[in-house]
């Protein structure tokens, strides 16, 4: 037992809960247990205080002390029994003289509680993955069935190969790379990297540090399950202010309507398959009576009490007991635990895009299975290879068919799918805008259709380049019509207006290489009207005709975004600055103003912004 000096230092030490919820309901999935008192025991920090504890040989004492009391006060809570504790483990414990396995699972069941109740954190600040003894201690654990955690992921040494090594059931991606997420596009790319990395491998993604609404949105929209931070709930001491549902998370996703039209809804995935699982605590019994039941499974899908799925037992895996003599009798009459057995399987939420479901299968080479589906962390299906094939055949047949076999850009039926999308949104601002060639006919008859249409791609590669740098759609209606569509929470509508302006300069610039030498330095080309009659026309050039519908706006409708945007098309034609600008809501319908000095203040040198 530690001396005076530690029972003094533990005494001091208590636990504060702060937690961990569904990034879409906003029902609380568990509670991290963080640390409080080590500056009034005489600390500089928590890591001195573990240091000093590992230094005099007593961090596993320690150690259990502090599950002792994170335990202790995660039972206060009403409904522990439907949550778990989230407990930050120090792999140093197992280089203790007196470390012995075994000790968590007493306390557990002192309290009344399983195995699968608690998640053990594991940092990635220390170096983990370099210590057999820690990895060991780690599938130890696991075979127990207690829940991995990688903590801090991203901000350690030892990332890919812990995530490798450890098979977590969790991710927690480091506060650096939540905290501005909504404005940074590597930070954005990143956590989305590591989310489908994760969910291949059969982790749930939880982004730490959540401070704002936006965070909290781009963390549901890159695809992780759950969240933590200020955004949520402060950590607290006073357990009456532990909620189970925080109703302003659940607020933001019922706001953000968005839905991908890639989604397995759209997708057309035929048949969503719902094997029974087996809870785990039921052991090998209850998995090989299922086998049993169903002479065509080849696997048995595992749950945790909470239904989060564990994996899977293939009956590959058991046959050399099945066709032994006695294999089949001696599983069946013992309670065998599931964990030895288990196989990991790609987890994915049931509105995943059918891109991530395939990307995840593509990469998880082991499970030919297919993927197992949840929705708010709990199993409610499985997606076939078979079904999952079918629906990426039957998306891109329909995709092919929609594109225009010029640009290869989405035409008039995406469009439309892409407004509806857009005006879906209504927690920002959403930009629309309709591209028209001028003078585009009498540069196509006097050089060739071949000509004209390597004008076209020019536009659209350059579009296309834009798109994808603001993260916007664009599509080419027919000829040579262009739309765009953007969200305005990445820059404002004027930024936005101004990259597109930009986009019509460099064109003009470009075109210009298409006609001879003759008609580039006259500045016109010669032709004849419909009457017969010669005639000049001026080079190639873009209007542009943008309607703005404000955040907030519940108004418009996808039959008035193609009537104005047709009147802002003539506006546009009309004006000698070839733009047409509008913000729905704002003013009469008609007539629509050119706004040219909103151009030329708002938006500066365009160019510069491509």
């Amino acid at each position: 037992m530690p001396g005076p000096l530690w029972e003094g230092i533990i005494e001091r030490l208590h636990f504060a809960l702060q937690p961990i919820v569904n990034v879409h309901t906003g029902a609380a999935y568990g509670y991290e247990a963080l640390l409080r008192g080590w500056e009034s025991a005489g600390f500089q920090s928590i890591h001195d205080l573990f240091d000093a504890a590992h230094e005099e040989l007593l961090l596993h004492q320690l150690d259990i002390r502090l599950r002792i009391k994170a335990i202790e006060t995660f039972v206060q809570l009403p409904h522990h029994r439907e949550a778990r504790l989230f407990f930050n483990l120090d792999h140093r414990v197992t280089d203790m003289p007196d470390y012995r396995p075994g000790v968590t699972s007493e306390i557990l069941e002192k309290h009344g509680l399983m195995t699968d109740s608690l998640c053990l954190e594991v940092s990635e600040r220390h170096d983990v993955a370099s210590s057999d003894r820690s990895l060991r201690t780690l599938r130890h654990y696991r075979q127990q069935l207690f829940r991995i955690a990688v903590d801090d992921y991203g901000a350690g040494f030892s990332g890919l190969r812990l995530l490798y090594q450890s098979e977590p059931d969790f991710v927690k991606i480091d506060r650096f790379f939540i905290e501005g997420i909504a404005s940074d596009p590597k930070k954005k790319l990143f956590v989305s990297n590591v989310v489908n990395l994760a969910h291949t491998l059969g982790a749930l993604v939880i982004g730490e540090g959540v401070e704002t609404e936006e965070e909290l949105r781009v963390c549901r929209e890159v695809g992780c399950d759950l969240v933590q931070g200020y955004f949520i709930q402060h950590p607290v001491t006073a357990l009456v202010d532990v909620q189970q549902v925080y109703e302003h998370v659940a607020e933001s996703a019922r706001n953000d309507r968005r839905a991908s039209k890639t989604s397995m809804k759209d997708a057309r995935i035929a048949r969503i398959e719902q094997p029974r699982p087996v809870r785990a605590e039921m052991g090998m019994q209850e998995v090989l009576r299922t086998l049993r039941e169903d002479a065509r499974a080849t696997f048995v899908i595992v749950v945790d009490k909470h239904d989060a799925p564990l994996g899977i037992v293939r009956q590959s895996t058991i046959s050399p007991f099945v066709y032994s003599q006695f294999g089949w009798a001696l599983l069946a009459g013992r309670h065998e635990p599931v964990a030895e057995y288990l196989s990991h399987c790609p987890v994915a939420n049931v509105h995943a895009p059918v891109d991530r479901l395939m990307e995840m299968f593509s990469v998880a080479a082991d499970s030919a299975e297919g993927v197992i589906l949840v929705e708010h962390g709990r199993y409610v299906g499985f997606i076939s290879a078979g079904e999952l094939l079918k629906a990426v055949n039957e998306r891109d047949l329909e995709a092919a068919r929609d594109c225009n076999p010029l640009t290869r850009l989405p035409g008039n039926t995406t469009i439309g799918h892409a407004v509806r999308e857009a005006l879906a949104d209504t927690t920002s601002g959403q930009l629309f805008a309709h591209f028209d060639f001028d003078d585009f006919k009498p540069f196509n008859d006097a050089y060739g259709f071949r000509r004209g249409d390597r004008a076209i791609q020019m536009f659209a590669d350059c579009l296309r380049q834009v798109a994808m740098d603001i993260e916007a759609f664009v599509g080419h209606i027919g000829g040579d019509d262009f739309f765009f569509v953007s969200s305005t929470r990445g820059l404002d509508h004027g930024a936005i207006i101004g990259v597109l302006r930009g986009v019509i300069g460099k064109l003009r610039r470009d075109v210009q290489s298409l006609y001879s030498r003759e008609d580039r330095e006259r500045g016109y080309i010669l032709g004849t009207d419909r009457s017969g009659r010669p005639r000049s026309y001026p080079l190639m050039g873009v209007s542009l005709a943008v309607l703005y519908r404000p955040a907030g706006d519940e108004t418009l409708m996808p039959s008035t975004v193609s009537r104005l945007m047709a009147s802002l098309k003539h506006a546009a034609k009309q004006s000698p600055s070839r733009f047409a600008f509008r913000t729905h809501g704002d003013g009469p319908e008609v007539p629509f103003a050119t706004y040219h000095d909103f151009a030329s203040s708002r938006l500066g040198d365009a160019a510069e912004l491509i």
